[in-house]
């Protein structure tokens, strides 16, 4: 097809990572190749193999201190025994806690389900109707763990479940429309797509990365999955940008790579000018929403004119990553798709379109087992480039995270006295849009705690999904 970019290229950028990837683990190849049969073909076993090799290594940062390489899977080796042949949902705002549950379930053959805090309540209660025999990871139980002998642990977490053999699941939160969970795909093609993905960067080597995206989403998994291949360390910042920033400065080290949604670096590239100085940013990258010209020019002048794009999805991986280059000559692009992922553009009825013209992305990944994903509305340009226009599905991107407004809609017509409920959106400067609600109560309701119903909202559905603004009238008055 006329503007696709040619598998050959694809694969270069595979080749690409495979030699930086090569040159970091070639010294520790032996090591690594010791750890499969202890920790399974897994994130783990790269934890194993570089506590065994550089167990002083510096791996993980976040406000709360650093983690050697040794320490880090001493830590894993501690909850191993808690989540062995179990599915464990993950649901904790505890981001170091998030990764050490991770690893111990993919070490001992277990399936460690991500549900992300920010999505809500109902997100975990979505995790317990799917996985019933699962053992549960909050932070209500988060000092019970921490006193609990093996026996007490593991009744903590749940009796029950089978082997599942290691494989990551990452649970939506009904706020993308019905609850389900996507368990990606482990072999030769997804780790092909992760090398091409490194393949599009310049060489990092033990590189520091810095994550303002949650662990407990795709995005800052996928970083930090890529950090410990390369040997390098991973600093998990905290949501405030003035914190983040001296968080950053107390280690001392050019930042390599830079990550967040845009409202995250837009925020960092809005601090004052000595939040910055003397703390080094090589490169940006931008990911989980559209990229618009005001962040990318801020974050240029602030931080890094090396800004890159990437666009992928928790169905899919990776798909696309856009260079300084691709910025430069069509701002707004997401680049090119990395090896192994197929991306055309069709019509409503699954036909192909001319290049050039818009229409639903069909996007098929090693990652998502070839399935297609189509939720997402774009075109692809002449040189290959492809461009997001929109979602396709009725969703809406607020401030990086994807939510179904329709979720929102029978949440507000399930609440007592309410009789009708719309949900509109209004732009936003700072998260690009945010839902609005107007409710019809019945006559006679009384009145509506609308600050109370917002947080009854929150703590269900999560933040992304709460409205800014509840408008409330009854039922008959007309106003005016």
């Amino acid at each position: 097809m006329a503007g696709e970019w040619p598998a050959r290229g694809r694969w270069r950028l595979a080749g690409r990572g495979m030699v930086r990837v090569g040159r970091v683990w070639a010294p520790g190849a032996a090591d690594l190749v010791r750890m499969v049969p202890a920790a399974g073909p897994t994130l783990a076993a790269v934890v194993a193999a570089r506590a065994r090799r550089q167990p002083d290594h510096p791996v993980w940062i976040d406000d709360g201190g650093t983690l050697s390489a040794g320490e880090l899977w001493q830590m894993v080796g501690a909850a191993r025994h808690l989540v062995a042949g179990r599915t464990v949902v993950v649901h904790t705002a505890d981001q170091r806690r998030v990764v050490v549950t991770a690893l111990a379930a993919l070490a001992a053959g277990a399936q460690p389900v991500m549900v992300p805090v920010r999505a809500g309540r109902a997100a975990l209660e979505a995790a317990r109707r799917r996985y019933p025999d699962a053992g549960i990871v909050t932070d209500a139980d988060a000092d019970a763990d921490a006193d609990a002998d093996a026996d007490g642990g593991a009744a903590a977490l749940g009796r029950g479940g089978r082997r599942r053999g290691g494989t990551l699941v990452f649970a939506t939160s009904g706020t993308t429309g019905p609850a389900r969970s996507i368990a990606l795909a482990t072999g030769i093609g997804p780790a092909a797509q992760l090398l091409g993905t490194l393949g599009v960067f310049p060489p990092l080597r033990r590189p520091l990365v810095a994550s303002a995206a949650a662990i407990d989403h795709g995005h800052g998994f996928g970083l930090l999955a890529a950090t410990l291949v390369l040997g390098g360390t991973f600093v998990a910042l905290p949501s405030g940008p003035a914190e983040a920033a001296a968080l950053l400065a107390d280690v001392g080290r050019p930042v390599d790579l830079l990550s967040g949604v845009p409202r995250q670096l837009a925020d960092l590239a809005q601090l004052p000018p000595g939040a910055w100085k003397g703390l080094p940013v090589r490169r940006v990258l931008s990911g989980s929403d559209r990229l618009d010209a005001a962040t990318a020019a801020a974050v240029a002048i602030a931080l890094t004119p090396e800004l890159y794009n990437a666009y992928g999805a928790t169905e899919t991986g990776t798909i696309c990553v856009a260079t300084p280059r691709d910025l430069a000559e069509a701002p707004g692009t997401v680049g090119r798709p990395v090896t192994g992922v197929r991306v055309r553009v069709i019509d409503e009825a699954g036909a192909p379109v001319p290049v050039g013209r818009e229409g639903r992305l069909e996007i098929r990944s090693p990652l998502s087992r070839g399935r297609a994903f189509t939720g997402d509305r774009g075109r692809i340009d002449r040189q290959g480039r492809v461009h997001v226009i929109g979602r396709a599905d009725g969703a809406v991107v607020t401030g990086g995270e994807t939510v179904d407004p329709g979720v929102l809609h029978r949440a507000l017509l399930a609440t007592p006295g309410a009789v009708a409920a719309e949900v509109t959106l209004a732009p936003d400067g700072r998260f690009g849009a945010r839902l609005v609600a107007a409710v019809t109560v019945a006559p006679g309701s009384g009145p509506v705690d609308v600050p109370g119903w917002r947080r009854q909202l929150r703590c269900d559905l999560g933040p992304a999904l709460t409205p800014r603004e509840i408008h409330v009238r009854q039922a008959g008055h007309q106003p005016g």
